[in-house]
């Protein structure tokens, strides 16, 4: 199995955790709130431009022509 190419993926969060097949491997492909819970924080403490409680005047999109490299 090869990984997701996002460091941020939820497949290559299992598989930093040593989780990743016995996720694969169980019959219904759910994971719990809690476990998705931690998955967050665990984005959330990578991600150096996050911030909470700020004030947001404004927001601008993305031009509608961006597309990802090798997409």
């Amino acid at each position: 199995m090869s990984l997701d190419p996002s460091p941020y993926s939820f497949l290559n969060y299992l598989a930093l955790h040593g989780r990743l097949y016995s996720f694969v491997n169980k019959r219904n492909a759910s994971t719990s709130r809690q476990e998705f819970i931690e998955y967050y924080r665990w984005v959330a403490g990578r991600l150096k431009t996050l911030r909470f409680s700020e004030v947001v005047n404004d927001v601008i999109p993305f031009s509608p022509s961006y597309s990802r490299e090798g997409a």
